[in-house]
């Protein structure tokens, strides 16, 4: 679940410099009233993307889930959201594992610094013993 509480702050803080479009901060208030969409959404598997979730003319992201959810998009009234078939069916099970943790390639990563880590620990400490 994202933070709102700043949201507001943080939009008018940088719109029209990091949060573009609008080109510049006298174009922001074109952009309309901020606003919640609730979104359905289902799927059979956590291991293939179940749906995209599209927000015009921003981007899209693809969720793979086992049951059902309900999530809440913030848009600019304007800006529709829509859902639809996943166009990449089969990366899930390669880049993610089932659940809220970190993406796989993340968590391998740190799975071998951890061992290299013990590895080295327990080499000093066996060096420290033979003194």
């Amino acid at each position: 679940m994202g933070k709102t509480e700043n949201a507001n702050d943080t939009w008018s803080k940088h719109a029209g410099v990091r949060l573009q479009p609008p080109i510049n901060a006298d174009r922001v208030p074109e952009l309309g009233e901020w606003k919640a969409k609730e979104v359905k959404v289902s799927g059979t598997s956590w291991d293939v993307n179940s749906i995209d979730i599209a927000a015009a003319g921003f981007c899209w992201f693809s969720l793979g889930l086992k049951g059902e959810a309900t999530m809440t998009l913030w848009t600019f009234d304007g800006v529709e959201v829509t859902l639809r078939d996943p166009l990449v069916l089969d990366r899930a099970r390669f880049l993610e594992r089932p659940g809220f943790l970190l993406p796989k390639a993340i968590s391998e990563a740190l799975s071998n610094q951890n061992k290299l880590e013990a590895q080295t620990s327990r080499s000093f400490d066996e060096e420290a013993s033979l003194l």
